[in-house]
């Protein structure tokens, strides 16, 4: 399911350039869970920098 990882992903980013940490969050999980190099991806995300040092953004990207 490359596809839905991939709307996971594009969504936390629309989400996270609106500064809504929380869905955000969600839907990196979701992209995270379907697809665990969506993690390091994540990581090294510019659109991410919005939200990177928040706590929820660094309980996604660390490791399980």
């Amino acid at each position: 399911h490359r596809t839905h990882d991939h709307i996971q992903y594009m969504l936390a980013l629309a989400h996270a350039l609106r500064d809504d940490i929380e869905t955000a969050v969600e839907h990196l999980t979701r992209a995270i869970a379907l697809n665990p190099n969506n993690r390091l991806q994540a990581k090294h995300e510019p659109d991410f920098d919005s939200i990177r040092g928040t706590q929820l953004f660094l309980d996604a990207v660390k490791r399980p």
